[in-house]
Formats: structure tokens, C-alpha cells, sequence
């Protein structure tokens, strides 16, 4: 595998796409009026069938790389496919649905450059009318399954014991280390994440960027959340139109995330027995995206 040549000092911005067309525009414009720096912007696109490309093209010029794909190969490949291509010392995977505000991505840089031992740092999301978004997470443990199947963590949101994965007892107000944040925006250098090989294409969606924090955490780097830069997610927007196939890629992925990371004798045991209750672990959470509205089930897919 040939990778492109490290350019210091500048961004290379990862977006994938796949119908997106209800916000692509407004992220990239985004980029272009808030970030005047060393940028290049790779667009990765998942064989869309609405109007994302056409939008897409009106946009493109020489900072702008559109690579269209002839089948949607899912998040994860789609960004190591980009990744092989870029040339930034720093990336800044975002989703399409996300916008850039003012020095949001220079503070995030500034930050990381002054904290050798930060790996991955994100920004604090905000939904459109500036409702702070609940992006960071725990790595998910056996107990948290148990406490989503018995609808636990619905009870007590604010508890640690019982939505600790979620971290509903951190209000997000404050900037701090973390198990993992949402995969919707994050800056990672380019060499760290060759030296990770990238994201594991066994997550085709969901759970690549947990076991990537979680990667980076085993070499002893942070993950840093920091509210001094703030972006504006729509967040789980692509997600809810196709909720029921996410919820069950999703937790196959959780599945997998256990065998992986947690493979003791003991663990080992526990993951084949929650491999057994998949199917009705999947018939609740495919209830609760009924039962919750948008905003609940949009904080759940985060």
C-alpha cells in the first residue's frame, strides 16, 4: 500500500457521504468560511441516489477531492480509503452533517499540539438551536447491556451505575479525558492512525470508532473533549432513516467490540452468553427507537 507524502501543518478533512444531500452544502461551506488555513477537503462518496454529488460538485475546487464509489462499502472502509490518499499531518473525520464554526478546528489543533499525550481530541456538539449533545461515552461494559435490556438506564438517566456507558452524570459542560466521543468529529494525527492501521474494517458502521479510542487508550494517549471548540451536529439525521438495519449492525458491532477487547476466561463466557440474547437485545432497542422520540433516539445513536 503506497500513502501519500505527510504535508506538516496541514488538515486533511475526511467526509463520507451517503445521501446526504439535505447538508453537505452547509458543511462545506462551513469549512470554507470558517477555516482559511492548509486544508484539503476528501470526500468519499457511497454511491448516493439522491442529489448529494451534484451538490457536492458545485463546490469542488482544487482543496476538494470527490471520489465517487460504485457501491456503499460503509463508513469504515470508506475513510481508510480516504485516509490512504490524504496528505495532512492532522485529520479531521467529519460527518456530513455536521458545520464548522469559527476557530473551532484551530483551537482543537492548538489544544493537541500543546498536550503531547492527547491522541484523539473532540469538540463539544451542539444540536442547531444550541442544545449541548451528550457525545461522549464510557466503553461499554456487560453490566450497561443489562441495564438497556431492563430499561434501567431509561430510570435513572443521570446515573452512573445505570447510564454510565452514556455518561448521562457528565452534563458536558466541562472539558475532560474520556473513554471514547462521538465519531462525528474528531482530530487524529495522521501518523497515529497509520501506526493503528487505521480503522478496523471488521466494524463496517458502528463501533469502529469506539475500538479506535479504544486502541489509542491502550497506548496510553487521551482522549480529550474539550468545550473550548464547539461545532453544530444535526446528529443520527442519516441514522433514523434507516434506524431498524442500524440497530441491528449496531449491536452485532457491540457483539464483536466485546470479543475483541474483553477476552478473558471470565469475559469470555459473558460474551457468549450475550451473543445468545442478541436477538432479543435487539427486539428492545428496535422498541425503544419506537417508543423514544427523534431527539431521545438521535442521543442514542450519537
Amino acid at each position: 500500500m503506497i500513502l501519500e507524502k505527510t504535508n506538516k501543518n496541514k488538515l486533511s478533512i475526511i467526509i463520507i457521504t451517503f445521501n446526504s444531500e439535505g447538508y453537505i452544502e452547509n458543511c462545506i461551506s462551513s469549512i470554507k468560511k470558517n477555516y482559511k488555513k492548509n486544508y484539503e477537503i476528501i470526500i468519499i462518496d457511497n454511491n448516493s441516489s439522491d442529489n448529494t454529488i451534484n451538490l457536492i460538485n458545485r463546490h469542488v475546487d482544487s482543496k476538494i477531492k470527490l471520489i465517487k464509489n460504485e457501491r456503499n462499502y460503509g463508513f469504515t472502509k470508506a475513510v481508510n480509503q480516504a485516509v490512504k490518499i490524504c496528505r495532512g499531518e492532522y485529520i479531521l473525520n467529519l460527518n456530513p452533517d455536521v458545520q464548522i464554526l469559527d476557530k473551532s478546528i484551530e483551537i482543537l489543533i492548538e489544544i493537541m499540539n500543546t498536550n503531547k499525550s492527547i491522541g484523539i481530541i473532540s469538540p463539544q456538539l451542539v444540536f442547531p438551536n444550541g442544545k449541548i449533545q451528550y457525545s461522549c461515552r464510557r466503553f461499554p461494559t456487560h453490566w450497561n447491556i443489562f441495564t438497556e435490556l431492563f430499561f434501567l438506564n431509561q430510570f435513572w438517566p443521570k446515573s452512573k451505575l445505570f447510564n454510565g456507558w452514556k455518561m448521562g452524570d457528565f452534563n458536558h459542560k466541562t472539558e475532560m479525558s474520556v473513554d471514547q466521543t462521538a465519531g462525528a468529529a474528531f482530530i487524529i494525527k495522521k501518523e497515529l492512525f497509520d501506526k493503528l492501521c487505521g480503522f478496523d474494517e471488521s466494524f463496517p458502521m458502528f463501533f469502529s470508532d469506539v475500538d479506535l479510542c479504544k486502541r489509542v487508550k491502550n497506548l496510553n494517549l487521551d482522549i480529550f473533549y474539550t468545550i473550548k471548540s464547539k461545532m453544530i451536529h444535526i446528529g443520527g439525521s442519516s441514522i433514523y432513516k434507516y434506524k431498524i438495519s442500524s440497530i441491528i449492525t449496531s449491536s452485532i458491532s457491540l457483539i464483536k467490540f466485546f470479543f475483541k477487547h474483553y477476552n478473558s476466561k471470565f469475559n469470555f463466557i459473558l460474551n457468549i452468553l450475550y451473543s445468545c440474547l442478541l436477538i432479543p437485545i435487539i427486539i428492545v432497542r428496535i422498541v425503544k427507537s419506537l417508543i423514544l422520540p427523534r431527539k431521545l433516539f438521535q442521543r442514542e445513536t450519537l
